[in-house]
This record gives C-alpha cells, structure tokens and sequence, in this order.
C-alpha cells in the first residue's frame, strides 16, 4: 500500500493530503483490502467541508474532524463512502452517515445452563423449533404502544418499567448492558409514530425479535477455550457449556430514522458550501444551529434503546427453543450486550463514532468489569468467536474489531461453490429440504455471502488486538448452529 507506513508490528499510519491522522491496526499478515484504503483516504477532504462551514457560521470556529482509527477488520461496506471498522472523532458537530442506518447494530452473549452433550442429544427437533419461532410465527411477542413508547424513549429500563420485557428477565441484566440499556432521547421521534401505534392496542410486534439480514444471525455455541480463567468466572463463562449469540441491530426502526436524518441533513445545508462527497453531512452540536445536531442524536437514541431490546428477544427466542426441547427451563446468564454502529459524547466535548466497531473501555470504577469490558468478536459460521476484555486503548479510540472482516464481495460469494455449506448447520426461513431445486439453489446463493472463505481468518485479527494492546483474550467458543434471517 503506497499510501500506508507500517509504525510497528500491528499498526500502519494512512497518509492523506489534507493531514487528517488515521491509524490502521492490522499485523502483516491481516488482509487490507486496497479499495477501502482508498476510500477511507477520501475522508480527509471533509477537512475542507469543515473550514467552509466555519467559515459561514454553521460549525463552531473550533469544529474539526480530529482523527480515525480503523479496526483489524477493516473493509469496504456498501461502497459509499466509509469502510466498515472505521472509528472517527469530531468536534462541534456529528455525522449521521458514519453511523449509517443499522443504528445499534451489536452483540449479545449469553450462557445457558445447557451441557454440549446435552444439546447433541436433542437432533433436528431442535432446528424445527428455532425455525418456528424465528420465521414461522412462534415468537408471538406483544406490546402495547405504551410499552413501545417506554422503550424508545427510556431503553431497558422504561421496558421493564412498563412490563414489556420477557418473563424471568431481570432488571439487573442491565449492569451487563452497554450504557446500561438506556441512550439518552429527549423524545420520541415523529418519524417512528406509526411503529409506536401499531394496530392501535396490545399487539404482536411485527418488528422486535428479528433478526434483519446481511451478516446478522443468531448462534448456538459452546465455549471451548478459556485464557484467563478468573474473569471468565465473573463473567459467567464456562467452559463445555453452550452459549447464546445474537448479532442484529434496529432493523427497519434504524433505516426510518437513517432516512430522516438525511433528509433534514439536506435541507439545512447551507446554499452557499458545497455538498459532501457520498452524503457525509455534518449536523452542529455547537452555535446557533446546534438543534439539528441534537434532534439527530435524540432520534439515533431512539434506534438504539429499540436493538438492545432487539437483541435480548433474540436470545430468550433462542433458548425458549432449548427449554421446549428440552422439556425444562433453560437459565441464560447474560455476559454482555455491545453495540457496533453509535455516537458517543467523549473526552474534551468531542465525539466518537463507531461504524462497525467494538466498545473496548477500561474503567477501574466500573463495579461490573473493572478489568475491561468484554468485547465480542464473532468469527463466521463455521469459525470460532472470540471474548476479549477491552484494555481502554486510546489510540485506537478505545475500539476494536467486531467481526473477522470480509475478504470477498458478496456478489462475487454468491457464485462460489456451495459445497462448504454441507458442513454447517444452518437454520433458515425455510427448510431447503422441502424446496423446489431452483429455489434452494437461490437459498444456497444467498447463504454463500456468509460462508466461512469470505472472511478473514480470525486469529491474526484476534493477534493484532492483543498485540496493540487494544483487547486481551478471555475465551474462545465454536459454532454449533447459526440460525439466519
């Protein structure tokens, strides 16, 4: 890469024209894909958007985009302007599209009580469950628009208060859940009116408990390495026992509020500064017109308080499965609950914001995790995922990696040979064995963009964490079934 200088072992500097200081963390032997090199190279022009709304008043006369940190699994996303594992901070004023519309995107972990061998003893009947739970009906999760309300604007906690949580939930969960289950709103907003009426009353929500599409699945594992066996104790962790991962984020909830904020984003531009590259709009949190950065930031709370609570439905449908199955209840102890794609007030009035990116803080005052908060990397469906405590590495703008990090196109996925897909045990919408030949070969196609060869391997990603000092490793678990939307 001509336009990268390697600092040491896990981290490269990427120049740029205008300054703009960027850090890749990736060991020799991390794939970078050139393209999104490029592309995060492109950023730094928005130096220049921010001197010219400066200069009209729109922006602070200190507002800046101070730095980027890019995570091991950095790659290109959709290809509109900013790689997944980006992490940038600002001053003055917040950028919607470096959040995206998948608002709270993240991971939840939780063990069961659930042996390996017991879950090997249950067989297919297990698949016909999680299917109908997820795709076919089964999951029957009602609310009223009270309790909708409650949890957009108050997160976990106005969900409990309201009594819209599921049965045996508690309220203590919350200490295991990033911000404690709560984004600060200042209300609910008019864009996510008819989500909150539904039919009117009490009613099956056709929204939560779903797990969206892409690379957002819900994972049945078992834990088969420990690396430090005291913070795998507090944590709940135990080795040979399965686990619960969910990976999803606000669904169609995230895209209404992503449209929104474009939409006000255009209009409030000023006529006489040029519009961004790839729609990266700045929205002030400073000066006079510092409401749209507000009214912004109030509506991506929105989002995010409704995933949370997304992603703990995902897991008590998964284990709802086990307990009928099993013909018992199955405990769950939650680990933690960690999201990819927010902003975050930091140090100093600036902000941070994660696209694809890990929470790795460190704070010795935190009661829950004093040591590190668990940071959560999934491998892909036939590979291990990692728990890593996060060591507050300030470099790296306290991030890390959330996944391995694509290697391939999804296009280019889909025309590879599904035979690897034989290995795996996938539950989805439909069971392919009912299929007519040409709709499984479409079903097939689809699966292949997640197939384990189109991502990077884990380890070397895994390696550059601890290297770096970003993240230490807790436990390693394996996949044993993945259910996928």
């Amino acid at each position: 890469m001509k336009h990268a200088t390697r600092m040491d072992a896990n981290t490269l500097e990427i120049g740029n024209d205008e300054g703009l200081p960027i850090t890749l963390f990736a060991r020799d032997d991390v794939p970078v894909e050139h393209r999104a090199v490029a592309e995060v190279r492109k950023l730094g022009r928005l130096r220049t958007t921010v001197a010219d709304l400066r200069q009209v008043g729109f922006l602070a006369d200190d507002a800046e985009l101070e730095r980027v940190a890019l995570t091991p699994d950095f790659h290109r996303g959709d290809g509109r302007g900013i790689p997944i594992g980006t992490c940038l901070s600002t001053r003055g004023f917040v950028i919607p599209k470096a959040v995206g519309s998948d608002i709270c995107c993240g991971m939840r972990f939780a063990m069961t009580d659930v042996s390996a061998q017991e879950l090997a003893g249950i067989g297919v009947e297990l698949d016909r469950r999680l299917r109908h739970i997820f795709f076919e009906g089964g999951r029957n999760i009602v609310m009223t628009p009270e309790q909708r309300r409650a949890l957009f604007r108050d997160g976990l906690p106005g969900l409990f208060e309201a009594g819209g949580a599921p049965n045996g939930h508690a309220a203590h969960e919350m200490a295991r859940v990033h911000n404690a289950g709560r984004f600060e709103t200042r209300e609910v907003d008019a864009c996510l009116d008819d989500f909150i009426l539904g039919s009117g009353g009490a009613s099956r929500d056709d929204q939560i408990g779903s797990i969206g599409g892409g690379n957002h699945f819900v994972e049945l594992q078992t834990v088969d390495e420990i690396f430090e066996r005291q913070t795998a104790y507090r944590w709940g962790l135990r080795k040979g026992h399965v686990a619960i991962m969910a990976h999803s984020g606000s669904v169609s909830i995230g895209a209404r509020i992503g449209q929104s904020a474009h939409e006000k984003c255009r209009r409030a531009w000023p006529k006489d500064v040029a519009q961004p590259d790839n729609d990266f709009f700045m929205l002030p949190t400073e000066g006079d017109a510092r409401q749209l950065g507000t009214e912004y930031l109030s509506a991506m709370g929105n989002g995010a308080n409704f995933a949370v609570a997304n992603r703990l439905h995902l897991t008590d449908m998964a284990a709802r499965a086990l307990s009928e199955c099993l013909g018992r209840e199955v405990a769950l102890t939650l680990v933690y609950d960690a999201p990819h794609n927010l902003i975050w007030p930091s140090e100093g009035g600036t902000w941070l914001h994660r696209k694809g990116a890990c929470p790795a803080n460190r704070r010795s005052d935190d009661p829950e995790f004093p040591d590190g908060h668990p940071v959560i990397v999934p491998g892909s469906m036939g590979t291990p995922s990692w728990l890593l405590r996060g060591l507050g590495n300030v470099t790296s703008l306290c991030s890390a990696a959330h996944g391995a990090g694509r290697v391939k196109p999804r296009g280019a996925a889909r025309r590879r040979d599904p035979g690897e897909l034989s290995k795996l045990r996938i539950v989805t919408s439909a069971d392919p064995s009912g299929l007519r030949e040409d709709v499984a070969k479409m079903l097939r196609a689809s699966l292949m963009e997640e197939a384990p060869s189109c991502y990077k391997d884990p380890g070397p990603v895994i390696d550059t964490l601890e290297g770096a000092k970003i993240a230490a490793a807790v436990a390693k678990v394996r996949p044993v079934l993945t259910v996928k939307g």
